[in-house]
């Protein structure tokens, strides 16, 4: 499944051409009817002071030399922590066997308790086809708080040993592996790629409070029907589409969200709110885009979004799409550059929005939830909780640029 263009769940507005340069704003309905927007200018919003780290780019280089790992199997002695372990497993209570507390084939990586604690620990020294029980006691990490204190026995079967191999990190490993002729060349596009992304994430942090701010502040009475009907239109698209990431019905996904009847009117009255507010702030700033600026977008997005081409990319969105987003992150960077701050660091930061999740949190019915990837919206009344991988770099061309 290919990774979406945030857009497509978020952006609801049909884009209208303009004369003079190419150019095309976002919309031009008139929403000052609807709305009494207050000053935009000047707010003060959050500054997240942030630094790249040689740690941070030493982790990037480790994850490609695990893309590019080997695999040797090992049948001269028995199981060493580190080593990578193919298991079968049979929990039973009571001589009951249990199918939700067994396995089947799994690979684990021996030390790092991703299968029961006393199983991981009793796996040290056991040789291939060797089989061990083990008794086990249930923790909330690996039955649940329900089963909690539970008391197991499980016999476990070492099917395969294998140690991983990590290349050499050389130039000449990069020149194979990656764009880059040399390692300094290499991490210093890491490094340049790293402090991209999160100087787009935090700016967007700001952006959003500014909009917040906006929203909060400005007065409204009413909005058009047709603006509501694409929103709530955009509103069911993000659901279903959540839906399928978490492997659900809509009705499932709904219920797991909280999503109430009660609860859709309000959340869609909101996204029009910031619709119409951001819309008449792009409207003031005379914020657009152009045709070639869509086309670039798609040259420096098509892989990361899984395309085998800019033209292909294109094939799977409107222009339209794909100018709301530019569009959208031209105010991000109007909105960053005209606010005030109060200057907080990364870790300040992210503490804000440190959360344990417990098992009841990713269940339904019981039943763990997985989803596909990270790209998940959770809509519940007016929280709006984002989780939206969505670090595609982005090509902004001068507002002035005459040459269009």
């Amino acid at each position: 499944m290919k990774k979406k263009l945030a857009i497509t769940v978020m952006g609801v507005l049909m884009v209208t051409a303009m004369t003079g340069c190419g150019k095309k704003y976002i919309s031009e309905e008139d929403f000052s009817q609807y709305v009494d927007l207050c000053d935009y200018k000047g707010v003060e919003a959050t500054k997240v002071s942030y630094q790249v780290t040689d740690e941070d780019v030493q982790e990037q280089i480790n994850e490609e030399l695990n893309m590019n790992a080997d695999y040797e199997t090992i049948t001269d002695r028995g199981v060493q922590k580190g080593d990578y372990v193919i298991v079968s497993y049979k929990a039973s209570r009571n001589g009951e066997e249990l199918q939700d507390y067994s396995g089947e084939e799994e690979e684990i990586l021996v030390g790092e308790e991703m299968i029961y604690p006393e199983v991981d620990e009793a796996l040290i020294g056991m040789n291939m086809n060797e089989s061990k029980t083990v008794d086990v006691t249930l923790t909330e990490d690996f039955g649940g708080t329900e089963d909690a204190g539970e008391k197991l026995s499980v016999t476990v079967t070492v099917n395969d040993i294998s140690i991983e191999i990590l290349p050499e990190y050389n130039d000449e490993f990069v020149k194979e592996n990656t764009d880059y002729k040399s390692k300094k060349e290499y991490e210093e596009a890491l490094k340049k790629k790293l402090e991209d992304e999160k100087s787009k994430e935090y700016k967007s942090v700001t952006a959003e409070e500014i909009l917040d701010y906006v929203v909060e502040n400005s007065k409204f009475n009413g909005y058009s029907q047709s603006l509501y009907d694409e929103c709530k239109k955009s509103y069911d698209d993000m659901n279903e589409y959540n839906a399928e990431m978490f492997n659900m019905t809509l009705d499932e996904y709904m219920d797991f969200a909280g999503i109430t009847e009660e609860a859709i009117k309000q959340d869609v009255e909101n996204m029009v709110n910031r619709e119409m507010v951001m819309n008449m702030i792009l409207q003031k700033e005379k914020i657009g885009y152009t045709s070639r600026e869509v086309k670039n977008y798609a040259k420096e997005v098509y892989e990361e979004y899984e395309y085998d081409s800019a033209d292909e990319f294109l094939e799977e969105y409107e222009e339209e799409d794909i100018g709301y987003e530019i569009a959208y992150w031209k105010l991000v960077d109007f909105l960053y550059d005209n606010a005030k701050y109060k200057e907080i660091s990364e870790e300040e930061y992210l503490e804000q929005f440190s959360y344990d999740f417990d098992d009841e949190d990713m269940e339904l019915n019981g039943e763990e939830i997985i989803p596909n990837d990270a790209d998940i919206q959770l809509l519940d009344g007016d929280e709006n909780i984002q989780l939206l991988d969505d670090d595609a770099d982005t090509q902004l061309i001068d507002e002035n640029d005459k040459n269009e």
